[in-house]
C-alpha cells in the first residue's frame, strides 16, 4: 500500500463495516390496513370507555357552587345575581329554582381586614358581601377557587418576567434582567419580588364563610396553606435581603409605610405565601382558576353562607 493510500483510509469517515453501522439490521415497518386499524381502535375503545365513564361519574358527584361578582361594586344595595352569574351544580336531584338566588351588595368603606394581608396604612377595603344558599352537604375537603377571563398569562414576556435565584433568597442586586421593567425603580433601588408576575398578583382579600340562618352564626375557617404543589415550595426560600435593601413591586406599595419595607414590616417570606406560589404557576390558558384556600370540616344543608370577596370566585 502507497503512502497516499494511507492518508487517504485515514481521513476515510466511513463507519466500520457491521450490520449496526451501516444499518443492515432487521425492521419491520407495519401496514395500516382496514383489517388491521378497525380491531385496534376498538380494542383501545372497549379499554378507555369505562374509564371514561367512570370519570364522568365521579365529575357528577362534586357539589360545585360558582357566583360572578364582577359587577358587585354597582349596587350598594342587596340585588339578585342573574341567572348567568351563579351556577349549582349538585349531585342529587335537587330542584335548584326553589332555593333563594344569591344576592350581593357593596360597601364602599368597611373595617373588614384579612390576616394575611398586611395593611399598616389602615387602608379601607370596599367589600362585596354575598349571601348564597348551599342546597345539599359539601363533604370535605372543600376549596375556594378564583376565575379570571381574558387574563393572558400565557404571554412570552410575562411567563419569563421573574427571577428564579431571587425567589429562592439571593439577595440580587440588580434581580436578574428577565424582571424587566419591574426590576428597579427609577432612582435605582431593587424590587422584591421582581417581575410582572409579581407586581399583577390576584389581590382580592376574603373574609371566612359564615352562616347566618341559625340561632347564632357559624363561621368557617379557610386556611391558605397545603394549596401549593410540594414541587413549587421547593422554589421559595426567605430571602437574604434587607429591608432597606429593597421595596415593594408598585402594585404593592400601598401595603406599606411610605411604600417602603422596614424593620416593623419587612420584605414577605414568600417561602410561607402559598397563595403567591399558586399565582406564580401561570396558566396555560387566558381564562383559568386558582384555588384560594381550603376547609377541612363539612357543611351542613341548605345553609346561607355570607361570603365577603371581590371580583369573581368559586
Amino acid at each position: 500500500m502507497s503512502e497516499t493510500d494511507e492518508i487517504v483510509k485515514k481521513k476515510s469517515r466511513k463507519p466500520t463495516d457491521g450490520a449496526f453501522r451501516q444499518q443492515r439490521l432487521p425492521a419491520w415497518q407495519p401496514v395500516l390496513t382496514p383489517r388491521t386499524a378497525l380491531p385496534t381502535f376498538f380494542v383501545i375503545g372497549i379499554i378507555f370507555t369505562p374509564i371514561g365513564g367512570l370519570l364522568f361519574w365521579s365529575n357528577t358527584r362534586v357539589v360545585e357552587i360558582k357566583l360572578d361578582y364582577t359587577n358587585c361594586y354597582k349596587y350598594s344595595s342587596p340585588v339578585y345575581l342573574s341567572k348567568h352569574q351563579y351556577t349549582f351544580q349538585i349531585s342529587q336531584e335537587l330542584n335548584t329554582s326553589s332555593f333563594e338566588p344569591p344576592a350581593y351588595h357593596y360597601q364602599e368603606t368597611s373595617t373588614f381586614l384579612n390576616s394575611n394581608w398586611q395593611n399598616p396604612n389602615n387602608l379601607s377595603i370596599p367589600q362585596c358581601i354575598i349571601d348564597f344558599t348551599v342546597p345539599q352537604t359539601m363533604e370535605p375537603p372543600i376549596f375556594i377557587y378564583y376565575r379570571l377571563t381574558d387574563f393572558y398569562q400565557n404571554h412570552r414576556q410575562y411567563i419569563n418576567s421573574f427571577d428564579a435565584g431571587q425567589l429562592l433568597g439571593d439577595a440580587q442586586s440588580p434581580p436578574g434582567s428577565n424582571c424587566g421593567p419591574l426590576r428597579i425603580t427609577d432612582n435605582g433601588s431593587n424590587i422584591y419580588p421582581c417581575g410582572l408576575i409579581a407586581n399583577s398578583m390576584f389581590n382580592d382579600t376574603r373574609s371566612n364563610l359564615t352562616s347566618v340562618n341559625g340561632a347564632t352564626d357559624m363561621t368557617f375557617d379557610f386556611s391558605a396553606t397545603g394549596i401549593a404543589w410540594p414541587t413549587d415550595k421547593e422554589k421559595y426560600a426567605p430571602t437574604k435581603y434587607t429591608p432597606d435593601s429593597v421595596v415593594p413591586p408598585p402594585n404593592w406599595a400601598q401595603r406599606y409605610p411610605d411604600g417602603r419595607y422596614d424593620a416593623d414590616h419587612p420584605p414577605p417570606d414568600l417561602s410561607q405565601d402559598e397563595s403567591f406560589m399558586v399565582w406564580m404557576r401561570v396558566a396555560a390558558l387566558p381564562d383559568f382558576r386558582k384555588i384560594w384556600g381550603r376547609f377541612g370540616h363539612g357543611w351542613k344543608k341548605e345553609k346561607s353562607i355570607r361570603e365577603i370577596n371581590r371580583r369573581e370566585c368559586y
